[in-house]
């Protein structure tokens, strides 16, 4: 005896299907990722800034004031031993001496090693491509006086006096001067601070 066999649907398995919504704590998961990522990015920032911080405290460290000087496009104030005080605006510079230079065409050498005090210097980082620093001598610079026959000059030394005169010629480590009266006098180079001429054309 045969039976007939007959199809069999199989049914079809429902798959269900959800909506979820975002709760508390998917939003406290959430947050936590935001601070983290927000954390990694400070820390890198102030290891940027805390290296760049540091490259410029070491370029800073191995500045001098001449560099200053030389770089300066302002008007500065020179205070020096002595009380001498001297402002004007920075046309020449070597290793030993600054020239300033002041209205009416007056000029005023003054001897880096006198100085005290430097107001109105805007210091920037040293570069590699500034220029080098004439290598004349303060007693170069007097001498050059002498020889361009500039006149009375004013001459202030450490010891806060302060004399008009005329500069008769340059020693190794003095100056003879006269007076207005004519009376010669010698001053020790290293005691001069500044001397000031009336007039003179200056390069710069």
């Amino acid at each position: 005896m045969e039976f007939p066999q007959q199809a069999v649907t199989k049914p079809v398995d429902v798959l269900s299907c959800t909506t979820r919504t975002i709760g508390d704590a998917d939003c406290r998961v959430a947050h936590v990722w935001e601070s983290a990522e927000a954390s990694l990015q400070t820390e890198l920032s102030q290891d940027v800034l805390a290296q760049a911080s540091a490259i410029a405290d070491a370029e800073r460290a191995r500045s001098r004031m001449r560099e200053g000087l030389r770089e300066s496009s302002v008007e500065v104030q020179i205070s020096c031993l002595g009380g001498a005080m001297i402002k004007g605006a920075v046309v020449d510079l070597s290793h030993q001496w600054v020239l300033i230079a002041h209205d009416n065409r007056r000029v005023t050498g003054v001897q880096f090693s006198t100085v005290v005090r430097i107001v109105g210097l805007d210091h920037r980082l040293p570069t590699e491509a500034s220029q080098s620093v004439d290598l004349s001598t303060w007693t170069h610079w007097l001498r050059s006086l002498v020889e361009q026959q500039v006149g009375t000059v004013q001459i202030a030394c450490v010891d806060g006096r302060i004399t008009r005169a005329l500069i008769c010629y340059v020693a190794a480590d003095f100056i003879r001067i006269a007076d207005e009266n004519g009376k010669e006098s010698d001053v020790m180079l290293h005691a001069i601070s500044a001397v000031t001429v009336m007039s003179m054309r200056h390069s710069g």
